[in-house]
This record gives structure tokens, C-alpha cells and sequence, in this order.
């Protein structure tokens, strides 16, 4: 068995603090290991610290699209309660994919509602159609008259709503 089976198997919360910090690593191969490992063990939830999650935002902004997307896909599966102000944050980032980013982790939290109802001005395409989706997935009645709305004022986002 592979180290890498063992740090999986044994879901310790000092492990993931490790882990996490092998993203910072100057060598790609250790951060893709490092990120693999992370997504496998869901470590976010058994965490108490919140530095490993300040680190995988911060590995969204990697230069390297792998690191980002991997870091993306540990936050989106945490559920961690940290994560979620700190998310809020991203929401005004320069960078869309960060935003789009946010948007996606926020999708399933009825508490952003409000947050994801704001993102819809965001000056990126993409952004508002990611934040138009996460609304329909919340199935919140709420969300009518935003939906109608947006109908009568951006009808390029209809195909998403209806």
C-alpha cells in the first residue's frame, strides 16, 4: 500500500494540515499529489483550523489550472462552516473564475441566497449565468421575481431559467 492509500484511509485532521501545506510546494508533481489526496479524504470537515482552507483559496489563484481547479473541488465538497464567509469574499474578487468559483461552492447554501441575488450585476457573462444556475438549484421561491426579472431584462439568461 502506497503512503498515499494510508493518508487517505487514516482521515487525520494533522495529515490535512500537511497536505495543505504541500500546495504551496515549489514542485508541481507534490502539489498534485498534495490536492489528489485532499479531495480524497474530505479533510475540510475534520479540521478545526481554518489555515487549510485560507490555503486552498489561495490555490485558486495558482498559476497552474490543475491546482486551481482540484483546490476548487476540495472547497465545493468541505460543507465546511468556515468556508462560507470566506467565500463571500471571492464574490468581489477581480478574477471571474475566482467569482464563478464562489458562486458554484455557494450553490447549495440556502444562506447565500441574498449573495448569489447581488452576484447577478456582475459585469462577466459567465458569472451571472454560473450564479442564474446555483439560483435554480437553491428552489427558492424567492427567486421568482429575481427570475422574472431577469426574463425582461437580460432574456439571454432565459434558457437557464426556463
Amino acid at each position: 500500500m502506497k503512503a498515499r492509500e494510508i493518508l487517505i484511509q487514516a482521515h487525520d485532521p494533522q495529515a490535512a494540515c500537511y497536505l495543505v501545506e504541500l500546495l504551496q510546494d515549489e514542485a508541481e508533481d507534490v502539489q498534485h499529489r498534495a490536492v489528489e489526496v485532499l479531495n480524497a479524504v474530505e479533510v475540510l470537515n475534520m479540521v478545526q483550523d481554518s489555515a487549510p482552507i485560507r490555503v486552498l483559496l489561495e490555490a485558486l489563484r495558482s498559476k497552474e489550472w490543475w491546482v486551481q481547479v482540484r483546490a476548487f473541488e476540495a472547497l465545493r465538497t468541505s460543507g465546511n462552516s468556515k468556508l462560507f464567509d470566506a467565500v463571500l469574499i471571492l464574490l468581489q474578487d477581480a478574477d471571474e473564475y475566482i467569482r464563478s468559483s464562489a458562486v458554484e461552492i455557494l450553490k447549495k447554501q440556502q444562506r447565500a441566497f441574498n449573495h448569489l441575488v447581488k452576484t447577478l450585476d456582475d459585469t462577466d457573462t459567465g458569472v451571472r449565468a454560473r450564479t442564474v444556475e446555483a439560483l435554480v438549484t437553491l428552489e427558492d421561491k424567492r427567486a421568482v421575481p429575481v427570475f422574472l426579472r431577469l426574463l425582461r431584462e437580460m432574456p439571454t439568461l432565459g434558457s437557464l431559467i426556463i
